[in-house]
């Protein structure tokens, strides 16, 4: 990875999710103890505003194909329906106390929201602004990802560690994996490989096929881990440690680590801009989004 700027966010502290609207290249930052989502334009290297509303923000998710940001606000017990191109707000939707995770299924425009509290996950319907379904899950969930060829909701529980399955139309529970490291965090989908990717807080990347949940690889990680995304480009995932503070490349062909990115101490998560090409790396101690050029040089694969 090269660097390639460094955008200052005011207040700095605490960073929690981040995303990336594909069309702008705008990334979206959750600021927990501002209660806000910082709006950082990559092109111009500036702040360019700031989304009040959400105390506690945490998860964070575009869908660029309909123009829409979702903010969970885990302090507020709501979640914000951000519109990408004006930056309003178009809606807040009240859900459980504490939500976190969030995955949109972009095909029936719904967007999955987990509670770390509750243990339950809630489907929005963003047009109507109002939550449409409820389930309990199993336990205390993390990350949530959607696949649409299987037409399911994939949710990282840590204990017991799984990854629960959801019909995407129905919402109904349609199964689980076991995950064969302990607490399962960091989660994203390898749709061309159909591999889910489990980064866990025992240190261990795994490596599930997607269809069967069967082992398909696992990578010794050099800590704990955050923030996980798999690069379509490079068939590349980038997984967040915050100690040491490293972004890890790992191949997940050969399950093996093609790089360490230094980052800092404490800087865990991230957001990847896949089509650009650019990892947004938050510093919570220096307050700063480190912009990152991937790796498309190593592309083995078709954009």
């Amino acid at each position: 990875m090269e660097i390639v700027g460094r955008i200052a966010i005011p207040g700095g502290g605490e960073f929690d999710h981040a995303a990336v609207d594909l069309d702008s290249g705008r990334v979206f930052v959750a600021h927990p103890g501002a209660g806000t989502i910082a709006v950082l334009d990559a092109e111009a290297m500036v702040v360019r505003t700031t989304i009040g509303g959400c105390p506690g923000a945490s998860g964070v998710v575009c869908d660029t194909e309909h123009g829409l940001v979702a903010a969970a606000s885990r302090s507020g017990g709501h979640v914000l329906l951000i519109d990408g191109t004006s930056l309003e707000v178009r809606s807040q939707v009240k859900v459980g106390p504490a939500p976190n995770g969030l995955a949109f299924d972009i095909g029936r425009q719904r967007l999955l929201v987990t509670d770390v509290q509750t243990h339950e996950a809630h489907l929005i319907d963003p047009e109507r602004g109002q939550v449409v379904a409820t389930r309990p899950l199993p336990g205390r969930p993390r990350w949530a990802v959607h696949d649409p060829q299987a037409q399911l909701f994939y949710v990282n529980i840590i204990s017991p560690a799984q990854v629960l399955m959801l019909d995407s139309q129905t919402f109904a529970p349609c199964g689980a994996w076991d995950v064969p490291a302990e607490g399962p965090h960091g989660l994203d989908l390898d749709p061309q490989r159909r591999l889910v990717l489990v980064a866990c807080d025992s240190g261990v990347l795994v490596g599930l096929d997607a269809d069967s949940g069967a082992e398909q690889g696992r990578l010794t990680l050099p800590g704990a881990p955050d923030v996980t995304f798999h690069n379509p480009l490079t068939r590349e995932c980038y997984v967040g440690v915050g100690d040491p503070g490293t972004v890890v490349v790992a191949d997940t062909e050969t399950w093996t680590t093609v790089e360490g990115q230094a980052t800092e101490l404490g800087a865990a998560t991230f957001a990847f801009d896949s089509r650009r090409q650019l990892l947004h790396a938050l510093l919570p101690a220096s307050g700063q989004d480190l912009l990152l050029r991937c790796g498309a040089a190593r592309a083995r694969y078709p954009a």
